[in-house]
Order: structure tokens, then sequence, then C-alpha cells
């Protein structure tokens, strides 16, 4: 809540610096630092109280706590009464005590002088009276807790809790909303970004697993250079029929007789019988042939 009342201040400053309303911007200057919530800083709060105990300003400490009563503790339910007044007594304990430390006594007559009206029909300030008196109170087992650093700080610490708690449950105006609301904008639009760019990295994963499951059938198609059904239909077809007129023609050239080259450029009806030759005849061929030619020999006569 602090740092949206210093924004606020803030964007109230520059709109009467921008209207020229500078009587204005003085007057809020001057009531900024005479502050006394201190712009709801729970910290400077709890600093203010410590300085006037300091000063031993018994005056001014009552005025503020009670300022902070009609301020800030009167917001609240009956139910934290009870806490209001034990702090209010701790405060005045914590004077107290550092009165006598600090080794003026005076000052703390002068408390009771001026809260015995108040505190005389009070219970728990019966015994404190005798305070002022005591030769060594921080040694007497009524007193001794509340010289030590531990109460000190104990109570210091449930002073600033308080306070805390009380700022973050108070009502505010819309104006101090306006500071939250453009910080909630500002971080839907920051977590929009960032469910964007999950977004878009989940999209270059699916994409990213859908290419490597593609890329193995695409390097098959390569290889096997598919083409369609009625292509590769007739590829086959030709590869038959080629590889069929080569069986036929190799079996014709193994089945047919070898003749001379004159002969086969002949017509069929002009062709002479195919003679064996000599050496190729069969024994018994050879020797008739050679008895006819020997007959012939003698028979023909030589001419007269």
């Amino acid at each position: 809540m602090a740092e949206a009342v210093e924004r606020t201040d803030e964007l109230v400053r520059e709109y009467l610096l921008f209207r020229g309303f500078t009587h204005t911007l003085r007057q809020l200057d001057a009531e900024i630092k005479a502050d006394k919530e201190k712009g709801f800083r729970v910290d400077k709060i709890v600093d203010q109280l410590q300085q006037l105990m300091q000063v031993y300003d018994l005056a001014a400490l009552r005025d503020y706590w009670n300022y902070l009563e009609r301020r800030l503790f009167s917001r609240l339910e009956d139910m934290y009464r009870p806490t209001i007044n034990k702090l209010k007594t701790s405060l005045f304990r914590f004077y107290l005590v550092y009165t006598i430390q600090t080794n003026r006594s005076d000052k703390a007559q002068e408390f009771f002088a001026k809260q015995a009206t108040e505190l005389q029909n009070q219970a728990e300030w019966k015994d404190w009276f005798v305070l002022p008196f005591l030769p060594s109170p921080d040694t007497n087992p009524i007193f001794a807790t509340y010289f030590s650093r531990q109460w000190a700080d104990t109570f210091i610490v449930s002073l600033h809790n308080f306070l805390s708690v009380l700022f973050q449950c108070m009502p505010v105006p819309v104006i101090l909303n306006f500071d939250a609301e453009c910080q909630r904008t500002s971080q839907v639009q920051e977590e929009n970004e960032v469910l964007r760019q999950k977004l878009f990295a989940l999209q270059a994963e699916i994409h990213r697993l859908k290419k490597e499951e593609r890329q193995p059938e695409e390097e098959e198609a390569l290889v096997q250079h598919k083409l369609p059904s009625y292509v590769s239909n007739m590829d086959r077809l030709g590869d038959s029929e080629l590889a069929m007129v080569c069986s036929q023609r190799n079996a014709s050239l193994s089945q047919s007789p070898r003749v001379g080259f004159l002969s086969s450029l002949l017509p069929q009806s002009k062709k002479s019988p195919s003679r064996l030759l000599p050496a190729q005849a069969p024994p018994q061929a050879q020797s008739s042939a050679k008895k006819e030619s020997f007959g012939g020999q003698s028979t023909v006569q030589p001419p007269t």
C-alpha cells in the first residue's frame, strides 16, 4: 500500500503541475511533508515513535498514539480493541524503561505525574508506580523481563506486524487501486507473453516431430523411384516382351543349319542340295565312289 500511495502522490503532483495549480501543489507538498501517517509506511511510523521516546517528549508521544487510534485503529472491529490496549501499555512501559536505562528517573516521575489519573485504576499498572524509586529495577523480578533486549525487540516487531496487517486490510479509495490495476495488467501481459512463447516452442517441436516421421518415407520413395502404377506396369510389360524376343531369337539361331553366304542369298527353289565334303562322307561311300571312278576310267576309250 505504501508504494501505491507514493505513486499516487507523484501522479497528483504531476497533474497539478500540468494544470498550473502551483498554489495547490505547494500546499500538497507541505502537507505530505508533515504527514503523520508517513505515507502508510510502517517502518517510518515505528521510527517516529522511537524518536519521540529518545527525546523524552511524552506529550508528543501520547498525541501521536492518540492520532493513530483516531485515524487508523478506530476503523477496526471491537474484537481488536484488547490488542490495541496491550500495544499502548507496552509502548508506555518501553518509554519508562528507556528513561531508567538512560538515568533519567525524573522523566519517569514526570510520566506517572501526568498519567496517574489514567493509570491508577488499571490493574496492569499497579506495581509500576514504584519503578522510579527502585535502586536496581533491572534486577527486580517484576521488572527484569522488561529491561531485556528480547522484550524490546518483541514489542517493536509486534507493533510493526500489527500496523502492516492493518494497512493491508484497510479500505482504500479508487485512485489507489489504479496503480494496482496497472501492475496487475502488466503482470497479465507478461504471463501472456510467456505462454505465447511456450506455444510457439510447442508448435515448433510438433513440426519437427512430424518432419522426422515423414523423413524415412521420403527417403524410401527417393531410393525406389516410385512412379504411378500404370507407368510401372508398362515398364514391366516392355521388359518381359524384350526378354521373350531375345530368347526366341537365340533358339532359332541354335536350331537353323549353317549355310554358305551365297546360298543364303539364293531363292529356296534354286538352291542345290548340299553335298557332303569328301572328308565328311562316311567310309563306305568313299570306297564306292573310288570304285566308280576306277570303273569309269577302264571303260572309257580314247578316240580313234
